[in-house]
């Protein structure tokens, strides 16, 4: 039986394409520079903010865009995204009925996600599941963030937890659950660069998020 789990945001409880891609179009919009297709933008996310600039004004997954542009498109885009990151994204179904099931068993919960750690407080708290959870952290809120395992070892210090459980959907979250030792199960929903999650060897993919019951019963 599990004491806690970890849950990524992004691909996980939240589908924020919609809102990522309108800063993102907004940011090369500012910048002069083509703006991309929803689909090729959700390829892109998934290792925080400044690989998806990268990314996005480059127009390559490997890319790597000139300092001074990057610079501009991290500032444009903190600021639009902040205005704006709640205005089209929604929750997966089930997620809010089973959160409260999954609290109801007297499991911890924590948020470890790749976004900027100020914009997750407003977003948790906009579609109204903040107070399921202990904490809440991003990208910027250890010294490394996943794949690195230091994210997930250490909330789990917090959570106090024994036997922890990752659920992600993307590269990230698999390899840095592997690292920190937990299983991890993998939304097939979900973004992990437009590849088959499956390809990554989780403990379980679920196909919806209501199947995480049949994990913990």
């Amino acid at each position: 039986m599990f004491d806690s789990i970890i849950f990524d945001l992004d691909g996980t409880l939240l589908n924020s394409v919609p809102d990522l891609a309108q800063s993102g179009n907004y940011t090369l919009q500012e910048l002069d520079l083509p703006q991309r297709d929803i689909d090729e933008i959700a390829i892109y996310i998934g290792t925080g903010v400044e690989s998806l600039l990268h990314r996005l004004i480059t127009g390559n997954f490997d890319g790597i865009a000139e300092t001074k542009i990057h610079q501009k498109a991290m500032r444009i885009f903190a600021e639009h995204y902040a205005e704006h990151c709640c205005d089209k994204s929604f929750l997966y179904d089930g997620v809010i009925e089973t959160l409260a099931q999954i609290q109801s068993q007297g499991i911890k919960m924590a948020v470890v996600s790749n976004k900027p750690k100020d914009n997750i407080p407003s977003i948790l708290k906009h579609y109204q599941i903040d107070h399921f959870f202990d904490y809440a952290f991003g990208a910027n809120s250890f010294e490394e963030k996943k794949p690195s395992a230091l994210p997930l070892l250490e909330t789990m210090k917090l959570l106090d937890s024994q036997n922890c459980l990752m659920v992600g959907d993307s590269l990230s979250d698999v390899r840095a659950a592997k690292a920190a030792g937990m299983p991890v199960a993998c939304m097939s929903y979900g973004y992990n660069h437009g590849q088959p999650v499956a390809d990554l060897n989780p403990n379980w993919v679920l196909e919806s998020f209501q199947k995480l019951r049949t994990i913990l019963n």
